[in-house]
Formats: C-alpha cells, structure tokens, sequence
C-alpha cells in the first residue's frame, strides 16, 4: 500500500510542476492583452496550488499511517518482552533479564537462573543424543543392506536331472532398470510332480507414472494400479518362496533382480539368500532350432498354445508348458540316445561272436596286461566292419589291429602320431601292444 501512496505522490509532483511551468511561460507564449495573459497565468497557478495541497495531505496521512503502525509494533515489542522475562521460582513476580535478587521478595535469583539453564542444557543434550542415536542406526541398516544371489542349474536339465517340483515366476514392470523402475504385477504358479497346485496373482501399486510405451504393452494403466497394494505387503511371501523353492522362468534373472532390488529397498532381508533357478530361455536356446528367436510370444506360437502374452499370470502359464515341453524334447532325445546305444551294443555282441580265434585271444591278452596295472575296467574295444579291433583307454585313442587275412598288421597312436605296421606276426603284435600300456601308465 505504501509503495502505491508513494508512487501517486511521484505523479502528482510531476503534474503539479508541469502546471506551474505552465503559469511561468504562459505570458511569454501568449501574446494577447494583459488581462487575459493574467488571467490563464491565475488559472493555472490556482491548479498548481492544488496539486501542491493533494500532495502534502498524501504525505501527512501516510506519515501518520505508518507512525501509529510503529506505535502498535512498539506495543507489540514491549509486550513479547514482558512475557519472555523470567518469573521468581519462589513468589511467581516477574524479573528483569540482569536482576540478582526479586524486587517482590527480595531473594536471590541466581539459583533460579541456573536451574533454568542447566533443565535446558539437558534437555538440548538429551535432544542432541537421541538424533544421534537415530543417524547411529541409520548408518548401521545402511551397513546391513544383505543381497540376492541367483544359482544357474538350467543345465543340470540338459543332464538329465529332472526337477519335477517348482514355482514358475514372472513380474511385470515400469521399465528395465531394476533400480529405476518398480514392479506393477507379479504372478506365481506352484507345481508339485509337475501338476499345478496353486496360483496366485496381484496388480502392484509401484507409486511411480507408468510410460505410455509400457501401458500399451501390457495393458496394464495407472487407473488399475493407483488403489493396489504396494509390492512391500507381498515381500515376506516372496522372499520365502525365493529362498525355499526351485524357481522356472523366461529370462528369470530380470524377474529376481527386480524382486530382489525390493527387498533390499525395503530392508526385508536378514541375510544373504541365493535363488536356484532354471531358464526356459537358455533352455530354448540349447533345444530348440528352427525359430525366429527366443521371445515367449514367439514359442508359444511354436507350442501353438492359445494364451495371452504380457501379462504376469498367461506369462507363467505359458513358461510352465514351455518347461514342460523342453522336458518332453528332451526325454524323446534321451530315448533315442538309448536306442542308438542299444543297436550299437547289439552289433558288437554280434561281431565278436563272429571273430576268429586270434583276434579273440589278442583281445583277452591286451585285457590282461591292463589288468597288471589295475586299469582293465577303462579299457574299451570297437570292432569295425572289417573286423578290425580298436582299443581306447577312456577316452583317449590307442590304436587298432587286424588279425585276419594274410597282412596282419597295427596301427599305433603316439603322442598325437599315428605309425602303421605291417606283415606281422601274432606274436610281434602282442609285443608291440605294451607301447599302448606305457601311454596308460603316463596317464597317471
């Protein structure tokens, strides 16, 4: 209001000035009779006068305004004062600041004094202590944060150790940064001796605005979230079900990490845990060929199974038959494993029931010398077409005889060199075959 006053008063100095240079030149400018210069120059001097007034009376008001506003702050002032000054702890009268003794009572204040500054030392300290204690604590959780460790046995699968009892996972997010972002659904599907048992699936408030790009993708908007349960009510549950379970899912280490960064966040771990898991994308990788590439959406049209995609739930559902179909594969490839086996130890049964007397004898001779020094168990024989005999000790290559026809010969293998011997007898061969026991013997 003042800033206004002052600006009014500015203007109407202008004005005013403007129209007593007006009455000033008005006689010299105007060149008419004397009466009427006198009387524009009355004219104009009556208005100047006027301003002049209006001008004084903006000033005066607005100085009187702002001294009785000082006169109330004054009393204002004056008032805290007495209210902040200390009172008599033995008769309540009111104090100056600098007395020793009580104008009422006329004891000693100085105790008084001191009472009052040493109650609020303490009670500063005790403040003082209990933030630190606070920071103290703060800094210990921090020191504590414990971490989520994953465990790869995708390809014990490939070995042929089945799992038969897991939890398929899968979680939906804001984004791909675990750290960034946050989780907006997440789904578990139970199976025990490969049936389902339990399902069990939620919408996540993750109190962050969910990207146009990801609502598209997911179908999954802000309006379905923004009344949900925040993903710390679920931790304890999920942090059972990743430490006591085997855990199956699609690129399943981004599902870990996210549930993970949530556990930290929210200080749920009390140790460090590791999660045993198995990917179906590896899995996929390693069994499956003639795809495009190795997205769930994609092999889910290869299985042609009829369920939607992106959404935690159809998700697990899918992982789960797509687990159950690579185990499939592979006990279909298990069995021809076996079949090929099969044959192959029925075709050597059959050659060696067909092999003459020498060739039998030599075998049952190169079995005894590896007898000699305990290795006869790792001794094993190919009989070819041709009927000759090929020895491996292991896995490791030794060579192979011909015992039949009139050109007996042997073919050694020496340190990654193959040497061919011919026109031998039965006699020269079995003395040549210690070369192939020293080769065993430097195996150790």
């Amino acid at each position: 209001m003042n800033v206004i006053k002052k600006i009014l008063i500015i203007i109407f100095k202008i004005i005013g000035g403007f129209w007593l240079f007006c009455a000033m030149i008005t006689p010299l400018i105007i060149k008419k009779d004397i009466i009427s210069t006198m009387i524009i120059f009355i004219i104009f001097s009556i208005i100047a006068f006027f301003i002049v007034r209006l001008i004084k009376t903006i000033n005066f008001k607005t100085n009187k305004f702002d001294k009785e506003k000082d006169k109330k702050e004054n009393i204002n002032n004056k008032i805290e004062t007495v209210k902040n000054k200390d009172k008599c702890k033995f008769c309540g009268a009111i104090i100056n600041n600098d007395a020793v003794f009580c104008g009422e009572c006329g004891k000693k204040l100085t105790d008084n004094i001191d009472i009052d500054k040493n109650t609020k030392i303490k009670e500063q300290n005790k403040e003082e202590s209990v933030e630190f204690k606070n920071k103290q604590e703060n800094n210990k959780v921090e020191k504590e944060k414990f971490y989520v460790y994953t465990d790869d046995i995708s390809y014990d699968i490939l070995d042929y150790k089945f799992i038969n009892n897991y939890v398929v996972l899968d979680t939906e997010t804001t984004g791909l940064n675990s750290v960034l972002d946050k989780i907006t659904e997440f789904a578990i599907v139970a199976v025990k001796d490969y049936k389902t048992i339990y399902k069990f699936n939620t919408l996540i408030n993750p109190k962050i605005n969910i990207p146009n790009i990801v609502e598209k993708k997911t179908g999954i908007t802000n309006e379905m979230v923004k009344e949900k349960k925040t993903i710390d009510n679920y931790l304890p549950k999920l942090k059972d079900i990743l430490e006591n379970n085997i855990i199956v899912g699609h690129n399943i280490r981004f599902d870990i990490e996210f549930i993970g960064q949530a556990l930290r966040d929210n200080y749920i771990l009390d140790k460090d845990i590791k999660v045993k898991y198995i990917d179906t994308l590896s899995l996929s990788r390693r069994l499956i060929d003639d795809v495009s590439d190795y997205k769930l959406e994609t092999l889910k049209d290869y299985m042609n199974v009829n369920i939607e995609s992106h959404r935690a739930l159809s998700d697990c559902l899918v992982t789960n038959k797509l687990y159950l179909f690579l185990l499939k594969k592979l006990i279909k490839e298990k069995q021809e494993e076996l079949e090929v086996e099969k044959l192959k130890k029925i075709e050597q049964e059959n050659r060696y029931n067909n092999l003459n007397d020498e060739e039998k004898s030599f075998i049952n001779y190169f079995m005894d010398e590896a007898k000699k020094i305990n290795k006869k168990d790792n001794i094993s024989t190919e009989i070819m077409k041709d009927y000759s005999i090929k020895f491996y000790f292991e896995n490791l290559y030794l060579g192979k005889v011909r015992l039949r026809g009139k050109n007996l010969k042997m073919i050694l293998v020496n340190d990654g060199k193959s040497f061919e011997l011919n026109n031998l007898t039965y006699d020269e061969i079995c003395k040549h075959s210690k070369i192939w026991i020293k080769q065993i013997e430097k195996q150790n």
